[in-house]
């Protein structure tokens, strides 16, 4: 398995992610979100329009991430440029790819469906760094930690 694959095998096990975004006046801000990854470095989210994740990321598209497994005692850290996803088929496919998230989950309605922000949206995150740490059952200095793309 190359790399790019393990960084995707790694996604479809953990779907939520803490992005993280800023505002015009570069006021932090932090949300969980559930994250479609259709390449390491292509992932898409589903939110809401009047959301802050999507008026900052409009207004400032810079943005990082991660996620933590606290079992396996690894991270994936990310940062990138967001845009709103504008291609029909495209959102189609991110769609259905949520719904199969959500559906999995023990309270199916995501939580996006319970706040009243707008119309949804779907927004793409251009990964621009990764980098996953595997620091489970690893040894000091060891240099196989890190997967860089």
């Amino acid at each position: 398995m190359n790399n790019e694959e393990k960084i995707l095998e790694y996604l479809a096990k953990h779907r939520v992610i803490a992005l993280a975004t800023s505002d015009m006046h570069n006021v932090l801000h932090s949300a969980a979100v559930y994250v479609y990854a259709k390449e390491p470095r292509k992932w898409f989210i589903l939110s809401k329009q009047d959301t802050k994740k999507v008026r900052n990321l409009e207004s400032q598209p810079r943005f990082s991430a991660v996620v933590f497994d606290r079992h396996d005692n690894s991270t994936l850290q990310v940062r990138g440029v967001a845009s709103k996803l504008q291609d029909d088929e495209l959102i189609g496919e991110t769609m259905n790819a949520m719904a199969k998230i959500y559906g999995s989950e023990r309270d199916y309605l995501p939580p996006i469906a319970k706040i009243n922000a707008g119309q949804y949206v779907v927004m793409q995150l251009d990964i621009e760094w990764l980098r996953f740490a595997g620091y489970g059952g690893a040894k000091a200095g060891s240099e196989d930690i890190f997967i860089e793309l």
